[in-house]
Protein backbone atom coordinates (compact mmCIF):
# COMPACT_ATOMS: atom_id res chain seq x y z
CA UNK A 1 0.00 0.00 0.00
CA UNK A 2 2.50 2.66 0.83
CA UNK A 3 5.09 1.36 -1.89
CA UNK A 4 1.97 1.57 -4.45
CA UNK A 5 1.14 5.23 -2.82
CA UNK A 6 5.17 6.22 -3.32
CA UNK A 7 5.55 5.28 -6.70
CA UNK A 8 2.19 6.98 -8.22
CA UNK A 9 3.59 10.43 -6.67
CA UNK A 10 6.86 9.27 -8.50
CA UNK A 11 4.58 9.04 -11.68
CA UNK A 12 2.69 12.13 -10.67
CA UNK A 13 5.79 14.55 -10.84
CA UNK A 14 6.25 15.93 -13.70
CA UNK A 15 9.96 17.59 -13.59
CA UNK A 16 11.74 14.03 -12.33
CA UNK A 17 12.69 10.76 -14.09
CA UNK A 18 11.77 8.38 -11.61
CA UNK A 19 8.90 6.86 -12.13
CA UNK A 20 7.61 8.34 -15.77
CA UNK A 21 9.57 10.57 -17.58
CA UNK A 22 9.35 14.12 -17.38
CA UNK A 23 6.34 15.82 -18.96
CA UNK A 24 8.28 17.74 -21.85
CA UNK A 25 9.74 13.69 -22.67
CA UNK A 26 6.28 12.44 -22.50
CA UNK A 27 4.78 15.17 -24.83
CA UNK A 28 8.11 14.98 -27.53
CA UNK A 29 7.26 11.15 -27.48
CA UNK A 30 3.65 11.28 -28.14
CA UNK A 31 4.38 13.53 -30.78
CA UNK A 32 6.94 11.38 -32.03
CA UNK A 33 4.92 8.19 -31.77
CA UNK A 34 1.54 10.24 -33.42
CA UNK A 35 3.69 11.44 -36.34
CA UNK A 36 5.66 8.15 -36.98
CA UNK A 37 2.66 5.90 -36.88
CA UNK A 38 -0.35 7.99 -38.33
CA UNK A 39 -2.37 8.12 -34.47
CA UNK A 40 -5.47 9.94 -34.67
CA UNK A 41 -9.22 9.33 -34.76
CA UNK A 42 -10.18 5.30 -34.27
CA UNK A 43 -5.96 4.26 -33.80
CA UNK A 44 -5.95 1.19 -31.63
CA UNK A 45 -3.50 1.41 -28.66
CA UNK A 46 -2.67 -0.53 -26.18
CA UNK A 47 -0.68 1.00 -23.48
CA UNK A 48 1.33 -2.24 -21.27
CA UNK A 49 2.38 -0.58 -18.05
CA UNK A 50 0.28 2.51 -18.30
CA UNK A 51 1.10 3.44 -14.88
CA UNK A 52 -1.25 6.46 -14.11
CA UNK A 53 -2.30 6.97 -17.93
CA UNK A 54 0.45 9.90 -18.89
CA UNK A 55 0.57 8.71 -22.56
CA UNK A 56 -2.62 6.71 -22.40
CA UNK A 57 -4.68 10.39 -21.47
CA UNK A 58 -2.34 12.01 -24.65
CA UNK A 59 -3.01 9.79 -27.45
CA UNK A 60 -7.16 9.37 -26.49
CA UNK A 61 -7.08 13.41 -26.94
CA UNK A 62 -5.68 12.65 -30.06
CA UNK A 63 -9.12 10.57 -31.11
CA UNK A 64 -7.19 7.10 -30.27
CA UNK A 65 -8.94 4.09 -29.16
CA UNK A 66 -6.36 3.61 -26.10
CA UNK A 67 -6.54 0.54 -23.23
CA UNK A 68 -4.20 1.18 -20.51
CA UNK A 69 -2.57 -2.12 -18.56
CA UNK A 70 -0.79 -1.95 -15.10
CA UNK A 71 0.04 -3.91 -12.35
CA UNK A 72 -0.90 -1.05 -10.13
CA UNK A 73 -4.59 -0.71 -8.52
CA UNK A 74 -3.75 2.61 -7.29
CA UNK A 75 -2.78 3.95 -10.51
CA UNK A 76 -5.32 2.35 -12.72
CA UNK A 77 -7.47 4.18 -10.21
CA UNK A 78 -6.68 7.39 -10.52
CA UNK A 79 -5.88 6.70 -14.19
CA UNK A 80 -9.76 6.02 -14.06
CA UNK A 81 -10.21 9.57 -12.60
CA UNK A 82 -8.56 11.47 -15.25
CA UNK A 83 -10.41 10.21 -17.73
CA UNK A 84 -13.65 10.57 -16.57
CA UNK A 85 -12.77 14.26 -15.31
CA UNK A 86 -11.29 14.72 -19.14
CA UNK A 87 -14.89 13.12 -20.58
CA UNK A 88 -12.01 10.79 -22.26
CA UNK A 89 -13.09 6.77 -22.81
CA UNK A 90 -10.15 5.36 -22.05
CA UNK A 91 -10.70 1.85 -21.32
CA UNK A 92 -8.23 0.87 -18.02
CA UNK A 93 -7.72 -2.85 -16.89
Amino acid sequence: EHTSKQMLSFHLNERIDVSSRNAEFINLSVEWIASEFNIGRGTKIADFGCGPGLYAVRLAKRGANVTGIDFSKRSIEYAKEVAARKHLDINYD
